[in-house]
């Protein structure tokens, strides 16, 4: 994946097909004040002049984030409550109200901190050394690691738990508190930059890193 770039916009750039296609017609409606049969016609003839940087910083925003994961992931990026952006509170509302300057580079920093660097150069190396240091932690009563690596792109590290508080519960699902945290990431160093993420399915959380993406 290319670098961010953060001081310029290529105005002639701006893919709006691409962008819809990713964030939606809905999303795009409302980042440029408009309603979505307006982002059809733009789509046929063209967007306005002064609507161009503000696009393509929106563009710059999801596209990696959708690459590295999927489109829905991308606007809900975009669409999540972040208290400390000032009075926007949403990136999309930033990225429609702000200076475009400001807002793409503080969402892109973001971005990237949360989609973008938890990435290890040799997962198959990870995943061995925390298995090893897995089978020999003392972990709390009623929590256990699991890891696996899957289709050789991502290495997911969960963690099972049973009996626990609500609260203790909502603290691991951000991440927060894993227990043994500080000895695992003293093993196994990359692990301090995963992405977590509760599954669904489970119930239980997990975090991941992934290989570099072109």
């Amino acid at each position: 994946m290319e670098p961010f770039q953060t001081n310029q916009f290529d105005k002639d750039s701006v893919d709006l097909q691409d962008l819809v296609s990713i964030v939606g017609y809905q999303l795009t409606a409302y980042i440029g004040q408009t309603n979505v049969q307006t982002v059809a016609e733009w789509l046929k003839n063209g967007l306005p002049e002064n609507l161009e940087a503000r696009m393509q910083a929106t563009l710059d925003v999801a596209k990696p984030i959708a690459e590295v994961e999927s489109e829905l992931v991308a606007q809900g990026f975009l669409i999540g409550k972040q208290n400390d952006l000032e009075s926007y509170r949403f990136p999309a509302t930033m990225l429609r109200d702000a200076d475009v300057t400001i807002a793409r580079t503080v969402l892109m920093q973001r971005a990237r901190e949360e989609f973008l660097d938890n990435v290890a150069g040799d997962l198959e190396d990870v995943e061995r050394r925390l298995k090893e240091w897995i089978s020999h932690a003392k972990m709390p009563p009623r929590t256990v690691y699991k890891v696996g690596l899957s289709s050789g792109d991502k290495l997911w590290l969960e963690l099972l738990h049973a009996g626990f508080s609500l609260k203790q519960q909502r603290k691991w699902d951000r991440g927060d508190d894993w227990p043994c945290w500080d000895g695992l990431i003293a093993a196994v160093p990359e692990m301090a930059f995963a992405r977590t993420s509760p599954d669904l399915q489970t119930g239980c959380p997990f975090k991941y890193c992934q290989t570099g993406h072109e």
